[in-house]
């Protein structure tokens, strides 16, 4: 029996837990702020889905070459061909802690190993169980001490608290840049301190006439100035030029003027980052475009809306820099215009359906029903037969009207009657624009005994004030004229309608109580 190699053998298990342990806790302590600085650069940069995803990539490799190589060296281990852990060198680590002489524990497993070739077996024997019996009195923890271990867990716990410290006090920050790493295919759109918008928005123009736009922003910062950019339309390097103006603020407007217009354009306003931390490089309006044309153009639109009557929605009107009309299904849209020029004809493109306008001098009015969502734009033709260019489109999206609500808070879905035979009703009834009728219907249902057929009636529960969009409702239902015997049992739901005249009315059905 090998028993100094078998000794050797514990020694080298001790020794491979041990530096487990130790680098264990590195490992963790590393991660740790590993992962703090992720969160860190995150929520600084709010990195592209690629960067992201490259990042986690190469954290995989790393950790996947390292159990790879972990692999290797538990089979360098079990042939006994990794240094660190070979049994020689442990027998001379273990011999220079234990023995007086450094390299007596090393001679003992080398007499074992070598099976006696060079010493009589009497003193061969002797020598290794001397050698042994000192061992066997040798605590392994004394030649393997955790004082590095508890030194690296006291580490990792004050980098812990650290950490946990930190996410705590920026806990927003710190769940939004997790949740993005843990959507690294996903992009995020990162917060902005302001929104720019246009006051103006889309401008037509006669050519050369001076194009004057606005710029406004909403959000927790206002910046100083903007920069303004005219881009042509159809832009020839070789004779236009990209105009760029920046602009200072005044009441949170930044209002600039391109004299003497003589093509189209299209214009933006934007702002650009000036440190490289943060996590947007620009923040742009919408883009917008200055039409210039000497064609019969709209100087004044209206877009009148009448809504169906039983809406009781006053009328609006919408002028032509609002290019999205909302009406409710069913409503009337009288569209009216003043041309620049006087009109031979007008025309209104409804979802590609022309229409022709009724036209008087420089005034076209045309009206509709909405009954879908549709689009439309107008056409125009002056006495010299000119049209006009790039018609602006305007979108109508339909509103429908929606189903009444009702919210039973009396009876309860089962009850038992009192001899006054009499059940308390409460409801909230909510709808966009009032309703129209409000039913109770029942079944009486006798006992199988009888043998009778249900019988099954309705009646209306008056509503005060139809038009009223939320209103709460109380009455007592008396069954004393249903006769009813004991052992009958009636089951009703109550039916609530809207006022809608165009769809016809829409009905919602509570649920069935039992009485």
């Amino acid at each position: 029996m090998k028993i100094i190699t078998n000794y050797l053998f514990k020694v080298r298990q001790k020794a491979i837990l041990s530096d487990l342990k130790l680098f264990g806790w590195k490992i963790y302590t590393t991660i740790l702020f590993f992962f703090l600085f992720a969160l860190i650069i995150e929520n600084i940069f709010y990195l592209s889905t690629e960067v992201r995803t490259n990042i986690l990539f190469i954290f995989s490799s790393i950790f996947l070459i390292f159990f790879m190589w972990l692999i290797i060296v538990l089979f360098q281990v079990y042939y006994n061909s990794f240094e660190r852990y070979n049994l020689s060198n442990l027998a001379r680590k273990v011999g220079y802690l234990v023995f007086s002489k450094n390299d007596t524990l090393l001679n003992a497993f080398q007499i074992e190993s070598s099976g006696g070739l060079t010493s009589s077996k009497e003193l061969r024997e002797q020598f290794i169980a001397k050698t042994i019996d000192v061992l066997n009195k040798t605590n392994l923890s004394n030649i393997f001490p955790s004082k590095k271990i508890d030194q690296w867990k006291k580490i990792t716990f004050i980098s812990l608290l650290f950490i946990g410290l930190i996410i705590l006090s920026f806990w927003h920050n710190s769940t939004s840049a997790m949740y993005r790493w843990s959507h690294p295919t996903t992009e995020f759109i990162p917060p902005k301190p302001f929104d720019i918008f246009s006051s103006t928005g889309h401008v037509n123009i006669l050519g050369g006439e001076n194009a004057n736009v606005t710029f406004y922003t909403s959000g927790e910062k206002v910046p100083d100035s903007l920069i303004i950019e005219f881009v042509p339309l159809m832009l020839d390097t070789n004779n236009d030029s990209i105009i760029i103006k920046k602009v200072g603020v005044t009441d949170n407007k930044y209002n600039v003027t391109l004299n003497e217009v003589f093509q189209n354009y299209q214009y933006r306003s934007y702002y650009k980052s000036n440190v490289f931390w943060q996590p947007w490089n620009e923040i742009s309006s919408r883009k917008f475009s200055i039409s210039v044309t000497d064609r019969p153009s709209m100087n004044d639109f209206t877009a009148t809306i009448f809504s169906p009557n039983y809406t009781k929605v006053p009328i609006k009107t919408q002028k032509a820099n609002q290019a999205e009309i909302q009406a409710i299904l069913g409503s009337r849209i009288e569209v009216s215009l003043k041309s620049n020029q006087k009109l031979e004809d007008a025309k209104i493109l409804l979802d590609n359906n022309k229409k022709t306008m009724v036209t008087n001098g420089k005034i076209a009015e045309y009206s509709f029903i909405v009954n879908k969502d549709l689009e439309f734009s107008i056409h125009l033709t002056d006495d010299r037969g000119i049209s006009n260019r790039n018609p602006i489109p305007f979108r109508v999206t339909m509103i429908n009207d929606i189903s009444p609500e009702m919210n039973i808070l009396k009876p309860s879905p089962i009850i038992e009657l009192g001899g006054d035979q009499e059940i308390p009703i409460a409801m909230i009834i909510k709808d966009d624009f009032g309703f129209s009728n409000l039913q109770l219907a029942y079944e009486i249902q006798r006992p199988t005994y009888i043998n009778a057929e249900p019988f099954i009636s309705m009646f209306n529960i008056p509503i005060n004030e139809l038009d009223k969009s939320r209103q709460e409702l109380k009455t007592t239902w008396d069954l004393k004229p249903l006769s009813l015997m004991p052992e009958d049992e009636i089951l009703f739901h109550f039916e609530l309608y809207d006022n809608d005249v165009i769809s016809g009315p829409k009905k919602t059905i509570s649920s069935t109580f039992i009485a």
